[in-house]
């Protein structure tokens, strides 16, 4: 590890060979690459233009990555003290994020400190939003809308376990409320409730506000300080934010999956109706006339990481993934390609995962200049463990409805409130990928999206202002016969105020499926699965899938008994890894 040389840490880099343009332009990155504590601590307190806390070098990594892919603990430590962001929002040019790199050093200590300041940032969420996007929210006119969504799977036994859920969306000024129905999984059943998320600006103050309407509870987050700042409050949070041993252990054990949609290979194309004279397709949604689009080469890109994994690790998955029938469809590592599934792209053997002395985390000894040099192509040679990746692709055909004569903007009214939303359900944000993407004209009414290489959700706009069916505090105004009005609504203030009588709480949405990852109702769900495929659903006359599946008494035996349990295991893995994100 680097020592605290005091004030002449400067000098020393550069008479360590480190061009000065180097620490001019990259300083805090050649700090965590020379791993020099004391320096990167002052450089951090003493930064007068904080984004450069989140500076990308030649590579595409903030010093947090760079420290992670390094794994340098102290670095990284200094760095999320004084502010730096762990979040999914923060990802390498390939998409991998901090918690990604860490679980792949192997540092179980160091994969702690990035979930507990990712888990202390969630928190503190509210401090994050934009004043811009309140500042467009206030100016664009207010609105009341209903989104429709409706999951979906191509796997018949997952499909029966997809459900629906209507969100509501109320905005007045720069205050937001999505209420929700679709709250968890329980005895062979998806749960609902009343849950609202709620933005709320009041004095130039913004607070968020989690409420279960059911329990009568609320926990809110107000505007808060940065994590660097010290108090009891935050402290208290930080230390909350600690993972356990068993979240640890699990990633450890596990691969690194990260589910993406490769935009590049989407095409757009007008679907056609009739049979000798054929026409644009034209269908109404919501009382709307739309246009009817066939998005083609949807293409849903699963990249699996396993040199975190331990060489026994390894070897129970290959085995598991060759002898399951359906590793095409789950499989997450492999030992070499399978259907659907590329070559693995390691250069290197696999490498168990050894002591923190042994670890070599440039292993192809690139040099800091080489680095930090925009002109020097690295070609393969890279910082950090050598990675062992696999990759999986499915294609999927999707349609969407777009009408030119939407009452709402998609841009200015739609997009900074699913914008918002991201921030706290997967959902959300797999919603603004696919609505950010070059889309034909039009506010798409009805889209369908990849949610994950099993799920889809087709989401519909309806009930605009509470036009169809009237909404409780929700005025509505039909637009002028003559056209010079549009239609609009006018919400009560009561919509965003919290009954005095509710008490205040944990937050729930913590272990709610719509958390971005590790939700406890993913586990419930799986549970669930296994039983109901060993049992059946309970009080069902009719046959289950495993069922339909198991073999009679006659032909039964120990193998067929063991390959009946992996895709039972694999189905509700894959269930798991639908509900949460990257």
């Amino acid at each position: 590890m680097g020592d605290d040389h005091g004030e002449g840490d400067e000098t020393a880099l550069l008479a360590g060979g480190n061009p000065v343009d180097i620490l001019q332009r990259y300083p805090l990155h050649l700090a965590v690459w020379k791993n020099e504590i004391s320096l990167l601590r002052r450089l951090c307190i003493n930064l007068q233009n904080k984004d450069l806390m989140e500076e990308r070098d030649p590579h595409g990594r903030t010093p947090l990555l760079l420290a992670v892919c390094l794994d340098y603990f102290e670095c990284a430590q200094v760095l999320l003290e004084n502010g730096a962001v762990c979040g999914n929002s923060v990802r390498s040019p390939d998409g991998w994020s901090a918690v990604h790199e860490a679980t792949c050093t192997g540092d179980v200590e160091l994969l702690s400190l990035i979930l507990q300041y990712r888990d202390f940032q969630r928190l503190a969420l509210i401090r994050d939003l934009d004043t811009d996007l309140l500042g467009k929210l206030r100016e664009v006119p207010d609105f009341y809308v209903e989104m429709r969504w409706e999951f979906a799977s191509w796997i018949p036994f997952v499909a029966r376990l997809c459900p629906y859920d209507i969100c509501k969306i109320y905005k007045k000024g720069a205050n937001v409320r999505l209420d929700t129905t679709l709250v968890g999984f329980e005895n062979n059943s998806w749960t609902r409730g009343k849950r609202s998320l709620m933005f709320v600006e009041r004095n130039g103050e913004m607070a968020f506000h989690e409420i279960d309407h059911d329990a009568r509870i609320v926990r809110t987050e107000k505007s808060a300080a940065p994590p660097s700042d010290v108090s009891d409050d935050a402290f208290m949070q930080l230390q909350s934010a600690i993972p356990t041993d068993a979240v640890l252990q699990q990633r450890m054990r596990t691969p690194v999956m990260l589910t993406s949609l490769d935009s590049a290979t989407i095409k757009f194309e007008r679907a056609r109706s009739g049979f000798l004279w054929r026409s644009d397709k034209v269908e109404e949604v919501s009382g709307h006339a739309c246009k009817v689009f066939a998005a083609s080469n949807v293409t849903f890109v699963t990249r699996s990481r396993t040199e975190h994994l331990t060489d026994n690790d390894k070897k129970a998955l290959r085995e598991e993934l060759a002898k399951n029938p359906l590793n095409g469809l789950f499989s997450s590592a492999s030992k070499g390609p399978v259907d659907g599934t590329e070559p693995s792209l390691a250069t290197e053997p696999d490498v168990p995962l050894v002591s923190e002395e042994q670890r070599i985390f440039n292993p192809t000894t690139v040099t800091c200049e080489e680095y930090f040099d925009e002109s020097v192509e690295l070609g393969d040679r890279d910082i950090g463990r050598p990675k062992h990746l696999s990759k999986r692709q499915k294609s999927f055909k999707a349609n969407l409805w777009l009408c030119d004569e939407y009452p709402l903007s998609l841009r200015e009214q739609v997009l900074p409130v699913i914008d918002m939303m991201a921030s706290t359900n997967a959902h959300f944000a797999k919603l603004k990928d696919f609505i950010t993407l070059h889309l034909p004209s039009g506010f798409p009414v009805k889209i369908e999206i990849p949610l994950f290489h099993v799920l889809t959700a087709k989401i519909t706009f309806e009930n605009i202002y509470g036009s169809l069916t009237p909404v409780e505090s929700v005025t509505y105004t039909a637009p002028a016969e003559d056209g010079d009005l549009p239609g609009s609504c006018k919400i009560d203030d009561s919509v965003f105020q919290i009954p005095d009588d509710y008490e205040r709480g944990e937050a729930w949405w913590r272990d709610d499926l719509a958390a971005m990852e590790e939700e406890e109702v993913a586990d419930d769900i799986a549970a669930t699965l296994h039983s109901e495929l060993n049992d059946g659903a309970p009080g069902s006359t009719g046959k289950s899938h495993s069922d339909r599946h198991r073999p009679t008494k006659n032909t039964t035996t120990l193998e067929s008994r063991r390959l009946e349990e992996e895709e039972k295991a694999q189905i509700e893995e894959a269930v798991r890894r639908s509900l949460q994100g990257d």
